[in-house]
């Protein structure tokens, strides 16, 4: 019994570093996005060298994928806790869908890496890991909205949620100007700030839904 015991251990180990090193790059993005974050960075927030990094990650990038899992099954995890209390109508559920994704820039920011970035800097093995993480939370997601919305076709769900999600990381940025950004812009006559983007988006997840709910 007692190389079970071992083995878990060490695993256990690996897993409080791997939380030290993701819990590092977050304490980071405060001050820097991901983009420009280097995993030297990385190492000296988490007191660790760069090259024991290597150890828990293979690269940066496999780090951020870390980080990307972890904050999609958040945002699955939490539609579908939130959206099994009671049925709502179309308004409702836009109101409450927008209000929930803002709760997860950084799966927004993460998401907009993805594919210009993270997928070219991590391994198949990795990739496919996100791939199937993938793929089940957006079945979990298109069951949420079906429950609401039952007469909806899932194809018709799956693309809502990938224009959805493909319009956040254009419009994320928007919701997270500073203060100084919104009284530039409202000087100069643009309309701007928090309320007026969110309200936006909310239309937009009606205008994208309504057209595939059957008629009542």
């Amino acid at each position: 019994m007692t190389g079970p015991w071992k083995r878990a251990n060490q695993e256990e180990q690996k897993e409080i570093r791997r939380k030290e090193i993701r819990e590092a790059a977050l304490a980071l993005h405060g001050t820097c996005s991901f983009s420009e974050m280097t995993l030297a960075d990385i190492a000296r927030h988490a007191s660790f060298t760069r090259s024991n990094i290597y150890k828990y990650y293979s690269s940066r990038d496999d780090l951020f994928l870390s980080l990307l899992r972890g904050e999609f099954l958040s945002w699955v995890m939490k539609a579908e806790e939130i959206f099994s209390v009671r049925d709502y109508s179309l308004k409702e559920f836009s109101h409450i869908w927008i209000d929930l994704i803002l709760q997860y820039p950084l799966l927004i920011e993460l998401l907009s890496l993805s594919l210009s970035q993270l997928e070219k800097g991590v391994d198949e093995t990795s990739l496919g890991v996100w791939f199937r993480i993938n793929k089940d939370g957006m079945s979990r997601l298109n069951r949420v909205i079906r429950n609401l919305f039952p007469r909806t076709e899932m194809d018709d769900i799956d693309e809502f949620l990938v224009l959805f999600l493909s319009q956040m990381t254009g419009t994320m940025p928007l919701l997270q100007m500073d203060n100084r950004q919104s009284e530039i812009r409202r000087r100069h006559g643009i309309d701007g700030g928090r309320d007026y983007y969110r309200e936006i988006l909310c239309q937009a997840v009606e205008s994208l839904l309504s057209p595939w709910l059957p008629a009542s």
